[in-house]
């Protein structure tokens, strides 16, 4: 009798999230991926920063600081001013 198993993905083929850390209107530091799948609020820069490199992998250049001034939502549209390829 044979046995119909389910592939498995391998940890290095499974897509990894590019991640944004800023702070919200309210000076909350947050983390947030573009399609709003991937995020949470934190106490600090320093907490927040250490979620997201965790959650990307530790890629390079996965992880996004908000320029100063710009806000960010856990929800919603990203600000134009964080669009890849600006």
């Amino acid at each position: 009798m044979a046995t119909s198993l389910k592939p498995r993905l391998r940890a290095d083929t499974c897509p990894l999230p590019d991640l944004i850390v800023g702070q919200d209107v309210s000076g909350r530091w947050l983390v947030r991926d573009a399609g709003g799948q991937i995020g949470g609020v934190f106490r600090d820069r320093q907490a927040a920063e250490r979620f997201a490199a965790f959650e990307s992998g530790h890629r390079q250049g996965a992880v996004r600081l908000a320029p100063l001034g710009v806000r960010i939502a856990l929800t919603g549209p990203l600000p134009r001013a964080l669009a890849r390829g600006r």
